[in-house]
């Protein structure tokens, strides 16, 4: 079952669903989004996006301000 997707957008960038998409493929985890941004990335006609298992290392948090 996927658990990613994988996302290109247009040269210029674009956003969607409070993330920017560009030229270069992101890989955005399904438990970091809600449902509706999952429906808004995948029904998006700027965007090409496919669903993957994505067995990768993901980014650290960030530490909270103090």
């Amino acid at each position: 079952m996927a658990n990613a997707l994988i996302v290109k957008g247009p040269q210029e960038g674009f956003w969607r669903a409070g993330i920017k998409f560009g030229p270069e493929e992101t890989i955005v985890f399904l438990d970091d989004l809600t449902a509706e941004q999952i429906e808004e990335i995948k029904t998006e006609p700027l965007l090409m996006v496919s669903e993957a298992d994505a067995d990768l290392p993901r980014k650290k948090d960030k530490k909270p301000k103090e």
